[in-house]
């Protein structure tokens, strides 16, 4: 089973006294090579993050966790950190970006910038760690003064910069556990001003063909390949499972 976590928000905030906002994370992952699931089957998938919004609540949200319950045995895997209002990228499965310049982590990266980029898990966010698999978890990118900062591949969202209307900002992508975009707002003072939420999570059960034939709650089968069959659940869901 492979799991991901909902995506941080990134933060917002007025740059006049030279403070930029944090990109929210990519959402946590995680592979369990072996999971006996049978019977009553709970998937939860983790919701991204709120984004920051400037003069109320400026920092991102973090996002949700995302688990898999099964004969009273939980399996779970927590959000990425939201971007806070001042530089401090989220941390995550791939780091935000630090305020003004820092882009967001791609496959387990920090984030970009310095001694406030968010920190990444260190360890490939790929799909079973799979070359041939779909990369999750990007980072998101920064709000700054000048034109958007780039969020991380694997569903990182864009931070974005209101001066002289460039914009650009752009929220996790869903089911990628992507992280927000942050905001950085000035010249635009009226509120609400908000950033960018991050993507929600995802779970996939892999079932090797050769040795099991599994009944997943009705599920059908997503895609395979020459071993396995993929079921990808995009939203919580409660199924059974038969052998």
């Amino acid at each position: 089973v492979f799991m991901v976590g909902g995506g941080g928000g990134g933060g917002a905030q007025n740059n006049t006294n030279g403070d930029y906002p944090g990109g929210g994370a990519g959402g946590y992952t995680t592979t369990t090579a072996t999971i006996a699931l049978y019977g009553n089957v709970t998937v939860n998938v983790g919701a991204g993050g709120a984004a920051g919004v400037y003069n109320s609540s400026p920092a991102g949200g973090t996002g949700g966790t995302t688990s898999i319950v099964n004969s009273g045995t939980t399996y779970s895997i927590g959000g990425g950190g939201g971007g806070a209002q001042s530089y401090k990228g989220g941390d995550g499965g791939s780091g935000g970006g630090e305020g003004q310049s820092g882009a967001g982590g791609t496959d387990g990266s920090d984030g970009g910038g310095g001694g406030q980029k968010g920190i990444g898990q260190g360890t490939t966010t790929r799909e079973f760690a799979d070359a041939g698999r779909t990369l999750y978890s990007g980072g998101g990118g920064a709000g700054r003064w000048s034109t958007p900062t780039p969020g991380g591949a694997g569903g990182g969202g864009d931070g974005q910069s209101d001066n002289y209307n460039l914009g650009g900002g752009t929220a996790g992508t869903t089911n990628l556990g992507g992280g927000g975009g942050g905001r950085s707002t000035f010249p635009n003072t009226t509120p609400p001003l908000p950033a960018y939420a991050g993507g929600s999570g995802i779970v996939v059960v892999r079932v090797n063909k050769s040795s099991i034939t599994a009944n997943i709650g009705g599920f059908s089968s997503t895609n395979s390949d020459a071993t396995y069959n993929y079921y990808v659940f995009n939203n919580s869901t409660t199924m059974t499972v038969t052998l």
